[in-house]
């Protein structure tokens, strides 16, 4: 063998493992697509997340996990504690909702030890894929509309909500702002085509009706424009502007989950976990106990306690639950207390910061990162958004994209 071919052979492997980690990220991009047709796949974001973890804690890598650390966990320690000395939640229980709490920051874990390989791919050939699937999706999306391929959810102004081949509409706007982002931080040049995806890309999200997916289609198109047109970074006042549309949009539905008096599951479990939070001050009723997936399956004592067990979407019986998983504060402030939440708001604090203190390294990267970490803000108002499928490539992204030297300009 040659010294050229010896050169050759670990720069090819490089580029392997590279295309390798941008395939897995379009895997959990349409995960649930995939395991409709394949079940098993629905547990491909947890194993990437665990593998993730195990591969961040053996890489070289500076072990001072992104100046947040210690905030992860004294959250876990809440959690745990508080189901040490109240929850009558079984272990498995607890140790499946500690890693579900978990799986965002270990995927943001697993991005920050890829870094250097994750963004030192072949960008040309990533952004022809994005946008390729950005358009599939919005073909598919007109052509739904003429001719009722896949049936809808429920009516919203007067239209059946569009999920094409995902089980939900909030999956299919979920996968659109991710490949958005991507796209966003690969694109160089500002064409006719680059305004032109773009465009379509916000539409597909907002074709779906859903008030917090119109929301993020808006924030989308606000940050193109500041960030990569007129060049500037978001200031508060734009944060703010952007807050008062989203909550003008979503208002009628902020009513309805919140105001309307209706004791809907929402409602109930923002309202208990409140109520929670004080009666087991400043601890809460311990992981997998309350608003959580593990709840659901392993069916808390809490929802007996707090009469919850008789509210529709509550209920221990078949589908009786479906709405127990579907908030994440409440699950936050239930299970964790006070002294919980006020560690999680630290942390998106933190990583807000971070990202801001980047935007005049990398404006693509910047624009990124900032979509990303917004759309969960905006998702976690009404769904559990960070401990979903999607957080885990929105978590990936975030520390592939945004710990590495090249876009840190200060640390945290």
């Amino acid at each position: 063998m040659t010294s050229i071919e010896k050169a050759k052979r670990p720069q090819n492997n490089g580029y392997l493992y590279q295309y390798l980690l941008w395939f897995s990220i379009f895997l959990l991009v349409f995960e649930d697509p995939i395991q409709q047709c394949f079940p098993i796949f629905g547990y491909y974001d947890e194993v990437f997340a665990l593998f993730g973890g195990l591969y961040y804690l053996f890489s070289r890598h500076s072990k001072v996990f992104l100046g947040i650390w210690w905030l992860i966990v004294l959250y876990v320690t809440a959690g745990l504690m508080s189901s040490c000395l109240y929850s009558t939640q079984p272990l498995l229980a607890c140790i499946g909702d500690t890693f579900l709490n978990l799986k965002f920051y270990l995927a943001m874990a697993f991005g920050l030890a890829a870094s250097k390989d994750f963004v030192s791919v072949h960008q040309e050939k990533m952004i022809l894929i994005v946008r390729f699937l950005t358009y599939c999706l919005t073909g598919l999306l007109l052509l739904n509309f003429v001719f009722n391929w896949f049936p809808g959810q429920e009516f919203r102004f007067g239209i059946a909500i569009p999920k094409l081949f995902f089980s939900h509409s909030e999956y299919l706007a979920g996968a659109q702002i991710i490949l958005l982002a991507i796209g966003l931080y690969l694109t160089r040049n500002l064409g006719v085509g680059t305004y032109a995806w773009v465009f379509f890309a916000a539409l597909n999200v907002f074709c779906t009706f859903r008030y917090k997916a119109m929301a993020a289609a808006i924030f989308a198109i606000a940050l193109f424009y500041v960030v990569l047109v007129r060049r500037k970074s978001i200031s508060k006042w734009n944060l703010i502007c952007l807050c008062i549309i989203a909550v003008f949009i979503a208002w009628g539905q902020i009513v309805e989950y919140y105001f309307a008096g209706n004791e809907t599951a929402r409602d109930l479990l923002g309202t208990t976990s409140l109520q929670i939070a004080f009666d087991y001050f400043p601890l809460g009723t311990g992981f997998g106990s309350f608003a959580s997936y593990m709840s659901k399956v392993y069916y808390s004592q809490v929802y007996f306690s707090y009469h919850l067990s008789s509210v529709y979407g509550l209920m221990n019986i078949p589908d009786g639950g479906s709405f127990i998983s579907d908030v994440y504060w409440p699950m936050v402030l239930g299970q964790t207390g006070f002294l919980g939440l006020l560690c999680i708001l630290s942390i998106y604090i933190k990583l807000f910061k971070m990202i801001q203190s980047g935007s005049s390294k990398d404006p693509n990267r910047y624009i990124c990162l900032l979509l990303l970490f917004l759309y969960l803000l905006i998702q976690s108002t009404a769904s559990a958004a960070f401990v979903g499928p999607l957080s885990v490539p929105i978590g990936f992204l975030l520390g592939a994209l945004a710990f590495d030297r090249n876009f840190q300009a200060r640390s945290i």
